[in-house]
């Protein structure tokens, strides 16, 4: 371009002066068509220059509009791919459950309640007590129950706005699709930019992602409007209809307290039945002052009073067996009567009162008699040890003489002893020195005998004979 506008002028003049040349001959003429011709060559090749250079300016259009196409198709990918979870995190719902009962039956079923119950008879001191719970007798529904879960989303206007990206996201993927086979193979089309795949794989992408965005916006508002409907059939506890009512099959009440009056009873078994011999578990001392009726309580609970004549009865007669009413009859010693006095003072008006009044009445004289008899048999006994001690002590006399005696006796003894110890003693150091003097002779006759000997080798000179005769003469 640069080129032809620098030339353009020169043409003109050239142009302008063409009739001026033609005056002047044919040489002008001549040199006129060969500045013409060189012209024209120059016209061809700025020609050649321009068509080349508006190629290349086409070919930067196509590029730019291509690089344009690109990015609004990433820019579209990007947004529904941030639309996609944008839509699943900001349409969070709120969930609303609501429940529809209908009762189909109502019947009354008993339950073991908190209420107790408790029976008691007596036979003597024997007492049976027979403990159990109670139940409440309570209403049962069977009912046909129907859960109704909905739906509200918090930001409403998400979906509307995912399903319209996602509407706007199918229709461009369907017009690029639509314009693909009008686009070349190899180049971008200098229009769109793009090429026939890529027209096809960018219209395919967004068909697939505007299609699930748009149906699952779609499906999401269709399930908000309809909402979840599950029904089943559960059974309640009603209200109680009547309480402390017999169970059916009864239950025991066990490890509750028994208790008569202050004293207890133990607690009861595990089978709630409980058999009492109160002969055995009340002591008279337990009872003593109790009015004839005491209260029968399990865990606080009255359930029956129990009547204490039959025991006392049965402990007066045991006390009775153990007054000792035939000893305290014909007494021998003053306790006799002491358990038939303990019976009065306990039972003052005991069946047998009367009967131990008389017993210790006609008891009082042999007592006298007995502390009489007594009296005397303690003189006698008294005399007795005196006699005794009397005769202990000339015993201890006897045998104190006895034993100074002998004590003399034994002194004179070791005296005798000792003289002869110091005998024995004299005479063994006199038998010790002689044999001392015994054995220094026989010693000092040996020393002569050797030296004798010696004497005869010296003077004989070894003559056996010589030496022999010298010995027996000499040496004896």
């Amino acid at each position: 371009m640069t080129r032809i506008a620098s030339r353009t002028p020169t043409v003109t003049a050239l142009l302008d002066s063409g009739p001026a040349h033609l005056e002047n001959g044919p040489a002008a003429l001549e040199e006129n068509t060969a500045t013409l011709e060189e012209n024209t060559a120059t016209l061809e090749e700025n020609t050649a220059t321009l068509e080349e250079n508006t190629a290349t300016l086409e070919n930067n259009t196509a590029c730019s509009r291509h690089t344009t196409l690109r990015r609004t198709g990433t820019a579209l990918l990007l947004a529904l791919s941030v639309l996609v979870p944008a839509t699943a995190g900001c349409a969070v719902q709120d969930a609303y459950l609501r429940h529809d009962d209908e009762i189909l039956s109502r019947v009354g079923v008993p339950r073991p309640g908190t209420e107790r119950a408790a029976r008691i008879r007596q036979e003597g001191t024997h007492v049976s007590v027979e403990a159990i719970q109670l139940c409440d007798r309570v209403e049962r529904l069977e009912i046909e129950r129907t859960h109704v879960f909905s739906r509200r989303s918090r930001k409403p206007m998400v979906p509307i706005l995912a399903a319209i990206g996602g509407a706007a996201a199918v229709a461009l993927g369907a017009f690029a699709i639509v314009r693909a086979p009008n686009l070349p193979e190899s180049r971008p089309d200098l229009e769109t930019g793009w090429t026939r795949s890529q027209a096809r794989g960018l219209g395919g992408l967004l068909v697939g992602g505007g299609g699930v965005l748009a149906l699952g916006t779609v499906g999401h508002a269709f399930r908000l409007a309809r909402g979840e409907r599950t029904t089943e059939t559960v059974t309640e506890a009603g209200e109680v209809l009547q309480s402390g009512v017999a169970c059916p099959s009864p239950i025991p009440w066990q490890g509750a307290e028994m208790r008569l009056g202050a004293i207890s009873l133990g607690t009861t078994p595990s089978t709630g039945r409980a058999e009492l011999d109160l002969d055995l578990a009340v002591l008279p001392r337990d009872i003593a002052g109790a009015p004839p009726n005491v209260d029968l309580r399990i865990d606080g609970r009255t359930v029956g009073q129990v009547n204490l004549a039959p025991i006392r009865h049965v402990h007066q007669e045991r006390a009775w067996r153990d007054a000792g009413q035939v000893r305290c009859a014909a007494p021998e010693r003053p306790d006799d009567c002491d358990a038939l006095n303990a019976y009065l003072i306990r039972y003052p008006d005991g069946p047998h009162a009367t009967e131990a009044r008389r017993i210790l009445e006609s008891a009082a004289g042999a007592l006298v008699e007995a502390a009489a008899r007594r009296r005397a048999e303690a003189e006698e006994a008294a005399a007795r040890l005196r006699q005794a001690a009397a005769e202990s002590m000339a015993a201890l006399e006897r045998q104190r003489a006895e034993s100074e005696r002998r004590l003399r006796e034994e002194e004179r003894e070791r005296a005798r002893a000792e003289r002869e110890r110091e005998r024995d003693r004299a005479r063994h150091i006199a038998e010790q020195r002689e044999a001392e003097q015994r054995h220094r002779q026989t010693r000092e006759r040996t020393q002569a005998r050797r030296a004798c000997h010696a004497t005869c080798r010296q003077t004989c000179g070894g003559n056996q004979a010589c030496q022999t005769a010298c010995q027996t003469t000499q040496c004896q």
